[in-house]
């Protein structure tokens, strides 16, 4: 079975790297681009058209609530996991609207 395919959009550097070792350790997943801005995430996601996109809430730019956005704007098929410090419930219920899981 072919290995899901994930974009990482994560701001800081050590951590996207950290992210990416651990997934593609696994024989599920493999990431396929990490960006560390909305933009270049956006961009990669459009090109690649990954299974999956893990992306932070806060970005310079593009932030995650307009990734979401345009992601359905464009009628992309991918699955956003949105990760955060925020535990604000509205944040979460908005970004569960918006289309992340």
């Amino acid at each position: 079975m072919p290995k899901s395919k994930v974009v990482l959009i994560i701001k800081n550097g050590a951590e996207a790297e950290s992210l990416k070792e651990k997934f593609n350790e696994t024989k599920d997943f493999e990431i396929v681009r990490v960006c560390r801005d909305g933009e270049n995430g956006l961009k990669a996601v459009t090109e690649l058209k990954p299974d999956f996109l893990i992306t932070e809430l806060i970005l310079s730019g593009l932030d995650g609530f307009g990734i979401l956005n345009k992601i359905q704007n464009r009628g992309l098929k991918v699955r956003t996991i949105i990760i955060s410090a925020f535990s604000d419930e509205d944040l979460i219920k908005r970004a569960l609207d918006q289309g992340a899981v």
